[in-house]
């Protein structure tokens, strides 16, 4: 468990690791399938170029995201920022995957999302 950050008024008392903005959640899934489709447009031949721009991107938004607008300590938002990161830099879309979906469920994009809470 992350202590709150005392510089930061927004901060959570208690955070948690599987909880996203739902702005994450988007941001994530909209990176990811951006990404594979210019894989998918220059035949696979630009991988290395997307898969990195897609974990930067992905990386740079989350982490703004879940710092700024959450208020989370900086390394809980890190952390989840690089997975975001990793996820979106694989090369295929994690859209329909179980992957996906725990985007979807961790961020409240979904009416199941009172399972997580």
């Amino acid at each position: 468990m992350s202590r709150p950050d005392p510089d930061n008024p927004k901060s959570p008392q208690k955070e948690q690791w599987f909880r996203l903005h739902p702005l994450s959640g988007i941001a994530i899934l909209v990176l990811d399938n951006l990404f594979f489709g210019l894989k998918l447009a220059t035949a696979g031949l630009g991988m290395p170029v997307t898969a990195t721009l897609a974990f930067w991107s992905t990386l740079c938004a989350v982490w703004f995201i879940q710092r700024r607008l959450v208020g989370e300590h900086w390394r809980m938002s890190f952390l989840k920022a690089l997975a975001a990161g990793v996820v979106a830099g694989v090369p295929f879309s994690i859209a329909g995957t179980v992957v996906g979906s725990w985007v979807i469920l961790s961020s409240g994009l979904s009416p199941w999302r009172r399972l997580i809470r």
